[in-house]
């Protein structure tokens, strides 16, 4: 049973990490979050967008290596 919370602590932390991920492109790429949104769902091309996305989300999985 601990080992399950334990698990369970750590997919909590590394998804936090994903909290802003939208907003910290913006900040990077000077867009708005909104927009950012619609090229992650698909609905919108900008490939800047679309690199700094997988960037960030690169950058979270390595950090979640060390969480």
């Amino acid at each position: 049973m601990a080992n399950s919370q334990g698990l369970d602590d750590r997919l909590l932390r590394c998804h936090r990490l994903h909290k802003g991920l939208y907003a910290r492109v913006a900040r990077n790429v000077d867009a708005a979050a909104s927009y950012v949104s619609l090229v992650a769902a698909g609905k919108r091309q900008n490939e800047t967008i679309r690199q700094a996305i997988l960037a960030e989300l690169n950058r979270i999985e390595r950090t979640k290596n060390r969480v």
